[in-house]
């Protein structure tokens, strides 16, 4: 405290029971306020009887604190519960309130206060006696004389620990993620933006996916999926000690902001190594994989908001994703350029799903023996506002990555069975016409897409032996023990399965013998190359195609466009073809106006 407080300055010829009235009103506050010796002290009666007890015992039983001063800060009074709180002595005369509650830099604004016989109201955090902390709201006030002097203060105290305490638990829940303590997307952005408004800063935003979560979710379950966020959580703050953000942002998506020059090939392999050892959930060891996208600021290019930075490392993680399963890739223009595109393309599917601009047509299948529809496939189409058709090569891979896939892929099952029963309905006499539908990894590993799926079927009256679900090789292989379990499911409800694209995978027999699949799609990069001089492509459809038959499944060929073509793979045995030859893929009305014009030959 500064000399001249008057906080510790006792008068030495005073007595508790003393009136000092030698001097005149004008000199005691004069003195009061430059901290003199001789102040006035007004006498607290503690043993008068009648009012003063009854005023005692009211002050000993209130919850909040209360003390009196004299004028130097003495403490002259103290309740029950000021001197529990804060372990002072019955005989809290021996005290200062300097030492109780206002010492430090902000006990001198209030004495401050106090000197210009002004009120002061805070808040302060305290030592209780038992060493933890006490959050006070504190009010404190000169305490007069009729004629106006000032004979000491009256300071009232509220524990407000408990409120404080939910305030900053709510405050921390509002800007972390519940499940792994980490800080969320919204306080990283909030943060990001701060340091980016410094433009000298620099550092390096990671963005980091765990490549297999969601299998590990949907084969072990959502707790197990649970127990992985947060063991990577604990291992990637191992990591980043210090200085280092690190948040979760989404799913399985999780940042680190290192401020400061970095080493963007020191800080990946700091997240590969973090998720290079096996992770040990319910007694089961799995094996994760990462892929890590750097957005770096420099004085040279310095993004203005965190959600600018955020979306670079975005695009240098889906750079890398296309480059193959883990690895990292670095933010550059030309990488933006391509996310700025995909964003803009995720935006309108949004609108187009909204606003029903989508369409199926009907691509059909024949049965080479007999020239017969025997069924189609369901091929989503977009038709812009202007009646342009958009092609799905162009807007898939978008819809697969932000999980749009899930509702467009049930709207075109959805359509597909009304098709198939509308045909039954009007045209009896062409038999059960099968639809195929094709199937994306979100919708196979979604946890309620059997359910959907029996729903759809349950609901449109399709008999579910005329659903077939088509998936490609390479989906089926990643992960065979979830995908052979899937199937297996699937089945259970009556629909068939077709292995698409047969033949460009990495499929063994040993597990395609497991799995119970009921077609073969030989690929149009096979069907290509039939009834020309390329005879190895000959020879790997007649493999396909005994294979097939040893196997007991039906073979389609797929990309058929001559009538060579055709006729090769009916001498090869091959069971039914679909292509350009054949049919384009048809509007709703067109498809059955073709299918009830009867066989093609």
């Amino acid at each position: 405290m500064p000399e001249h407080s008057p906080i510790g300055v006792r008068p030495s010829d005073a007595t508790h029971d003393d009136l000092i009235v030698d001097l005149t009103t004008a000199e005691r506050r004069r003195r009061f306020r430059s901290g003199g010796d001789n102040v006035a002290l007004l006498r607290v009666d503690t043993h008068a009887g009648g009012l003063a007890d009854q005023l005692r015992h009211a002050l000993d039983v209130a919850t909040e604190l209360v003390i009196v001063t004299d004028p130097v800060g003495h403490v002259r009074f103290a309740n029950r519960a000021a001197r529990e709180h804060l372990d002072l002595p019955d005989d809290a005369q021996t005290c200062e309130l300097v030492d109780v509650l206002l010492h430090g830099p902000a006990g001198d604004a209030v004495w401050s206060a106090i000197a210009t016989s002004r009120a002061w109201h805070g808040e302060r955090s305290v030592p209780r006696a038992d060493g933890s902390m006490m959050h006070l709201a504190i009010s404190v006030r000169p305490a007069r004389t009729p004629t106006g002097d000032t004979h000491g203060l009256t300071v009232i105290a509220h524990d407000r620990s408990e409120h404080v305490a939910l305030e900053r638990a709510l405050a921390h829940q509002l800007t972390h993620d519940a499940l792994t303590g980490l800080a969320n997307r919204q306080h990283l952005l909030l943060q990001l933006d701060r340091t980016l408004a410094d433009p000298t800063s620099c550092g390096a935003l990671l963005l980091i996916d765990i490549d297999e979560f969601r299998t590990v979710s949907n084969s072990l379950g959502h707790e197990a999926g649970n127990r992985l966020l947060m063991a990577f959580a604990s291992r990637l703050s191992r990591a980043f000690p210090g200085d280092c953000l690190l948040a979760r942002v989404g799913g399985d998506e999780f940042a680190v902001y290192c401020a400061g020059p970095q080493d963007v090939d020191g800080l990946a392999a700091r997240v590969e190594q973090a998720a290079t050892a096996p992770f040990t959930v319910h007694g089961d060891e799995i094996h994760v994989s990462v892929v890590v996208g750097i957005a770096v600021v420099a004085a040279s290019d310095h993004p203005q908001r965190g959600a600018e930075l955020l979306r670079r490392a975005d695009a240098a993680i889906y750079d890398a994703k296309s480059r193959g399963r883990g690895g990292f890739g670095v933010f550059d223009p030309a990488v933006g350029a391509v996310a700025a595109g995909r964003l803009t393309t995720a935006r309108e599917l949004r609108r187009a799903l909204r606003d029903q601009e989508f369409e199926v047509h009907y691509q059909p299948k024949i049965a080479l023996d007999t020239g017969a529809i025997t069924g189609a496939e369901a091929l989503i189409r977009w038709r812009l506002p202007d009646g342009t058709m958009r092609s799905p090569i162009s807007f898939l891979d978008v819809a697969e990555d932000t999980g749009l896939i899930i509702p467009i892929g049930r709207w075109v099952l959805e359509q597909a069975c009304r098709v198939a029963e509308r045909l039954r309905r009007d045209l009896p006499r062409t038999g059960d016409i099968g639809m195929a539908v094709n199937l994306s990894v979100r919708q196979l590993g979604h946890p309620d897409f059997i359910e959907e799926l029996a729903q759809v079927v349950c609901t449109s009256g399709i008999d579910p032996r005329r659903v077939e679900l088509e998936l490609t090789e390479s989906m089926v292989m990643d992960d065979i023990d979830t995908s052979t379990a899937m199937l297996h499911r699937l089945k259970q409800l009556g629909t068939h399965i077709a292995i698409d694209d047969f033949g460009t995978g990495h499929s063994s027999l040993r597990y395609l013998q497991r799995l119970p699949v009921d077609v073969l799609k030989i690929d149009r990069s096979f069907v290509s190359g039939l009834a020309t001089d390329d005879a190895d492509q000959t020879a790997i459809v007649t493999a396909v195609i005994h294979l097939a038959q040893a196997l007991r499944l039906k073979t389609v060929a797929e990309g058929v466009e001559t009538a060579a073509q055709l006729a090769e793979l009916r001498r090869l045995g091959c069971d039914a073809a679909q292509g350009y030859f054949v049919a384009r893929p048809l509007p709703e009305d067109e498809f059955l106006a073709l299918v009830a014009a009867g066989p093609i030959w």
